[in-house]
């Protein structure tokens, strides 16, 4: 009987927003080339992808947003976390329907 060793090292551990550990490779964050905006507010991360765009056009065309913008300014904000000092908030939809979206939103 061979004995088999294991000499590839264990995969990092990454805390998931609900404070779970999981296994795997922690995923490297980019900018979306697309919906990168100078001028933009808020930083939306879908999956790995960031995208900087204008809370108030998000709060124009959408019910959702407007309320969990009213809702953000209602409550103690300070454990929020900043890019760039702008407030980031994680969406749980694909990177792709975001963009979708926001191409929607924005080229009218």
């Amino acid at each position: 009987m061979a004995l088999r060793l294991n000499l590839k090292p264990p995969l990092k551990k990454r805390r998931t927003l609900a404070g779970m550990e999981v296994p795997g490779p922690i995923p490297s964050i980019t900018r979306s080339e697309e919906f990168w905006l100078e001028d933009g507010t808020i930083v939306l991360q879908a999956e790995t992808t960031q995208f900087l765009v204008h809370k108030s056009v998000l709060s124009r065309h959408s019910v959702v947003f407007s309320d969990m913008f009213s809702i953000s300014k209602s409550e103690d904000t300070h454990d929020e976390p900043f890019i760039e000092g702008k407030p980031l908030v994680q969406i749980f939809d694909t990177a792709e329907d975001i963009g979708h979206l926001l191409r929607l939103l924005y080229d009218r």
